[in-house]
């Protein structure tokens, strides 16, 4: 159908079509593809028992789990719809596996966990820059548990009680600016 109007896409097509935006046209496009492998979900979309956001949710959260609980996932799903939102479904979409087939969760769980740490550590960076004057800035994005394991350290070794005894009392100028605070 594009090809006849010279749109690049179905969606490009779609979007022109319909005056809605792109972003919007290539989502309801995905989900058309994504219908295909999910029946249940498609004909509960076509017989108004799921919106698209839903039938979306639905088909995300399904697709995370392994093959051979799918079937049995999307159907405890499309019951949820009937009683919640999206924004629900997604959150409810997130322990699925755990309520379709619990003693299989954990180990999908730490699966899933061991991927999230993976990224994080490829994520990780830490830029600390002197800038002449007597002050270091840092700059960096590290895993959550490191962070805080960083912010108790840099919190003990400015804390007031610890720059008495390394200072004296006299050299203090008031209190310190760390206090604690998380990076903007």
């Amino acid at each position: 159908m594009g090809q006849d109007v010279a749109a690049s896409s179905a969606a490009n097509w779609l979007a022109h079509q319909t005056k809605q935006t792109r972003a919007e046209t290539h989502r309801t496009v995905r989900l058309g593809h994504d219908l295909e492998q999910h029946p249940l979900t498609r004909d509960a979309l076509a017989a108004g028992r799921v919106c698209a956001d839903q039938a979306r949710v639905i088909v995300q959260a399904v697709d995370r789990l392994p093959a051979d609980v799918q079937p049995r996932a999307e159907q405890h799903l499309l019951a949820e719809a009937a009683h919640h939102d999206a924004k629900t479904l997604r959150i409810l979409g997130k322990r699925l596996h755990e309520v379709i087939h619990p003693d299989a969760a954990d180990a999908h769980e730490a699966a899933l966990l061991e991927r999230e740490e993976a990224a994080a550590m490829q994520a990780c960076r830490l830029t600390l820059r002197d800038d002449g004057h007597g002050t270091t800035h840092l700059r960096g994005q590290i895993p959550t548990f490191h962070g805080a394991a960083l912010r108790k350290m840099l919190a003990a070794i400015t804390a007031p009680k610890h720059q008495r005894a390394v200072s004296g009392a006299e050299q203090l100028r008031g209190p310190t600016r760390w206090a604690g605070r998380s990076a903007r």
